[in-house]
């Protein structure tokens, strides 16, 4: 039977991927024939199969061909080395790995890092051959000869004292490349209702959807309660054995999994806190777990964290069905006129956690009227109004201090102190905090010190490089 084809409105036999150019049968001049007049798909399985391997990496045939099984060519399983490179399911993440480890995506990462950063001496050293820094980590990547991670600690009190873990500067470049090529995709496959690390989905858009919410319902009839939900130590409790199946179902790239399962599961140092250790100041590193948890403030932190939670999300919108739920990171709120519903949703999530993430919910889990407000993402929201949370705005006068006081010691510039203003004038734009809002922008003056002043403060602290005068 001879190999024919050709326009899709005509019978032109111009062969199968062949152009047919002033064929008497075409309609057209410029005829391209891509109809195959074969009977039927099941007639050529047998030409398919016939196609073998060749010796050469990159020569698999039906590699090159699996995109024509949409168009009446069979689906052929190869099992070729090339073809078996990814794995996961068929959405999972594929052919990612090549452009985290290139110089581009390197270089991307490093300008983010700096950008807005203090530098340290690694960093500084970096400025005069970045590039043949670049190169020799992309090198190193492409080999899997990964770079040995170093870790260092230190602490933060906001809201309160917490144990940050950082990593040293190699390893935050690889993995912010990983997260700038990586999270993309992760976020599409979030539901709607999720707001943490994912682009125009932030705090903002949290509570401003939260309050939608609240106050839709809160026209109804009805008496409208919420379940808050917050996972114990979840970053100290993350198990690596379920986020790694969670990394293999998400992603398809083989070199990309085996990237993140060195950095989650041979870490340098443990990060995971026993149960019934609720303060990680509280245990000595040595008795720090290796098999949980993961870097707070590491790159991939966040991405990591929507990844193991989003089988919770999953139960919610399409096993559970709730209408009125919305997760940030590890909180959790679900809307409910049911009182009885929202403790079966509790049983339900709580049951799922402890038994396929093995987490638990903390004390601040409870069901209480919306009337009496819900804390969210630093703010407190009621039906009709929205103010900050109290820890939020206490914060937030210690820090506009500090701006005020760093200024007068010249120490900070104005533009800076400007737009550390800014950021806190737009952010109460969007709750019913006017008398706050009133009072920061009376209380916040930028003065510098007296030439006296400065004097005084060189003989106290020393010689200091003041830059305004």
């Amino acid at each position: 039977m001879p190999i024919c084809g050709g326009n899709w409105n005509n019978g032109a036999d111009a062969g199968v991927f062949y152009v047919n150019l002033n064929n008497a049968r075409s309609n057209s001049n410029a005829n391209i024939g891509f109809r195959s007049a074969l009977p039927s798909p099941s007639d050529v399985a047998g030409l398919w199969a016939c196609f073998q391997h060749r010796g050469d990496k990159g020569s698999c045939f039906l590699c090159s061909r699996k995109k024509m099984s949409g168009h009446g060519m069979p689906k052929v399983s190869c099992k070729c080395e090339i073809c078996n490179d990814s794995q996961g399911d068929s959405m999972s993440i594929k052919n990612v790995y090549s452009e985290l480890a290139s110089f581009e995506g390197l270089l991307n990462a490093l300008h983010e890092i700096w950008a807005g950063n203090r530098y340290e001496k690694t960093e500084l050293a970096l400025w005069g051959d970045s590039e043949k820094y670049l190169h020799h980590i992309s090198d190193c990547l492409y080999d899997m000869n990964f770079p040995p991670d170093r870790y260092r600690t230190f602490y933060v009190y906001e809201p309160k004292l917490r144990k940050i873990v950082c990593s040293d500067f190699v390893t935050k470049l690889i993995h912010r490349s990983a997260y700038n090529v990586i999270n993309p995709f992760i976020c599409k496959t979030l539901i709607e209702d999720t707001f943490s690390c994912i682009k125009n989905r932030g705090t903002l858009k949290a509570v401003q959807r939260l309050r939608s919410w609240i106050d839709y319902v809160s026209k109804k009839n009805e008496r409208w309660y919420y379940l808050k939900m917050d996972i114990e130590k979840f970053f100290y409790r993350i198990d690596h054995e379920i986020l790694m199946q969670l990394t293999r179902k998400k992603i398809g790239d083989k070199k990309t999994v085996r990237l993140l399962e060195h950095y989650i599961c041979e870490a340098s140092k443990p990060f995971g806190l026993p149960v019934g250790v609720k303060n990680p100041m509280d245990i000595d590193e040595k008795d720090m777990l290796w098999d949980v948890g993961i870097t707070i403030g590491g790159g991939l932190s966040h991405m990591q964290g929507n990844m193991y939670l989003d089988p919770v999300d999953q139960l919610a919108k399409r096993t559970l069905q709730i209408p009125y739920y919305i997760r940030y990171m590890d909180d959790m709120i679900i809307l409910s006129d049911d009182k009885s519903e929202l403790h079966r949703y509790r049983r339900e999530i709580e049951d799922f956690l402890n038994d396929v993430l093995r987490l638990r919910l903390n004390h601040k889990t409870a069901i209480r009227p919306i009337a009496q407000g819900i804390e969210f993402v630093g703010y407190r929201v009621w039906p009709g109004r929205t103010f900050l949370r109290k820890s939020t705005s206490l914060r937030m006068k210690r820090h506009l201090k500090g701006t005020m006081e760093k200024y007068r010691r010249r120490e900070l510039d104005y533009v800076k102190a400007r737009d550390t203003f800014m950021s806190y004038k737009a952010m109460l734009k969007h709750c019913d905090s006017v008398s706050f809002d009133r009072k920061i922008v009376s209380d916040f003056i930028l003065t510098h010190s007296t030439k006296a002043e400065m004097e005084a403060e060189r003989e106290l602290f020393g010689a200091r490089d003041y830059f305004l005068y």
